[in-house]
């Protein structure tokens, strides 16, 4: 999909950093602006390609 806007993205980080600190388990479900998101943990991914538009 779309990359999120800067600051949303940012909210977002804060959250799953929170909550990843606090040994909660993943997905962490965070609400922004009245929209719930569930975030899940991005795994190593050495050596994958992304395409660019």
């Amino acid at each position: 999909g779309a990359p999120l806007p800067g600051p949303l993205g940012a909210t977002l980080a804060g959250h799953h950093l929170a909550a990843t600190r606090t040994g909660r388990r993943a997905p962490h479900r965070a609400a922004v602006a009245g929209t719930t998101y569930s975030l899940f943990p991005i795994r190593n991914t050495a050596g994958a390609r992304c395409r660019r538009p």
